[in-house]
């Protein structure tokens, strides 16, 4: 009778250790500095090398993504440069390195049967 409660005691207080997550993976997820909605998309970095950009239509609007257009154009630091951006898969990869050690201001344009609409977002450098 001892053995299952200490296996129970030991499998409450080791269970955490198990399931944790890197968290800057979490920090990620739910950082509204990388997550914009607009009328028609929202928009999700996620940042690393390569920087990723995740492109979700609402549910309103019914668009064919095959026909989007998607720019990147790096504001901050100048002098500001239009950046490479790729499709790969269900999101788009930043090509074109960001600057390292220094913050950076993004403007994400989607643009899909003549209707656009711009994100602003700022990467702030993680401190070691």
């Amino acid at each position: 009778m001892k053995n299952p409660i200490v296996f129970l005691v030991s499998l409450l207080i080791l269970s955490p250790v198990f399931a944790q997550v890197s968290s800057d993976a979490l920090a990620n997820i739910d950082d509204p500095h990388l997550r914009q909605e607009g009328q028609l998309f929202s928009i999700r970095l996620s940042p690393g090398k390569p920087l990723k950009i995740f492109v979700v239509g609402r549910e309103e609007a019914k668009f064919d993504f095959s026909n989007m257009k998607l720019t990147v154009k790096r504001l901050k630091p100048y002098p500001s440069e239009e950046l490479r951006v790729t499709k790969s898969g269900d999101y788009y990869t930043v090509a074109t390195p960001l600057p390292p050690e220094q913050e950076s201001q993004l403007e994400v344009t989607t643009q899909v049967k003549g209707k656009s609409e711009k994100f602003h977002f700022l990467l702030k450098q993680k401190k070691p």
